[in-house]
């Protein structure tokens, strides 16, 4: 039986004196466990209340408003409305997207924000890094137009359509951009 030895230096090793010894060294003292064990009941009683609070507060519908020109600031007859979103995407670094209007500045605007801007009528030519759009207002109506720069787009990736974005949309197609971008 050449398997005895081995099994009976293992009894002799192990024995319960001395894993008893070896599990001391690790044990945590009896006041410590039973205080770790106190603060951890009220510890989780916390996170349950402040989870459940938190899960009350979203159950109120944010309101919003029927019209994105009715939620605007009133202009006078004389002046048109232009909304300007920025649509950028996400880029290593951030930065402002400013919008010319006839070699002045209408807006710099941070990535996925927008602003509402009063504008003479007229025929108005925004520019957006050398990209030009012709906009043509009319006194007391709501213009529309995004901005930005999409990433998605690579310059390396010349069919995938210009990175750099400036055009006028629709009311209806601005009515989601109101929902997800911030105003500034």
């Amino acid at each position: 039986m050449p398997n005895q030895p081995f099994e009976t230096d293992l009894r002799k090793r192990a024995s319960p004196a001395c894993l008893a010894a070896q599990w001391r060294r690790f044990a945590i003292p009896r006041g410590l466990m039973a205080s770790t064990v106190r603060t951890s009941w009220v510890a989780y009683v916390c996170v349950g209340l402040l989870v459940g609070c938190a899960s009350q507060a979203g159950t109120v519908a944010p309101r919003q408003p029927a019209s994105p020109v009715a939620s605007a600031p009133q202009i006078g007859e004389a002046l048109a409305r232009l909304y300007v979103f920025n649509i950028s995407g996400w880029t290593l670094i951030p930065s402002n997207q400013d919008i010319i209007d006839n070699g002045k500045l209408l807006a710099s605007l941070p990535r996925l924000t927008y602003t509402i801007v009063p504008i003479p009528p007229g025929v108005h030519d925004l520019q957006l890094h050398g990209r030009k759009l012709a906009l043509i207002a009319e006194a007391g109506r709501t213009h529309f137009v995004v901005a930005g720069y999409r990433p998605e787009r690579s310059w390396a990736f010349p069919l995938a359509g210009d990175p750099v974005v400036i055009r006028q949309i629709s009311e209806e197609e601005a009515r989601p951009l109101l929902q997800e971008l911030k105003p500034q």
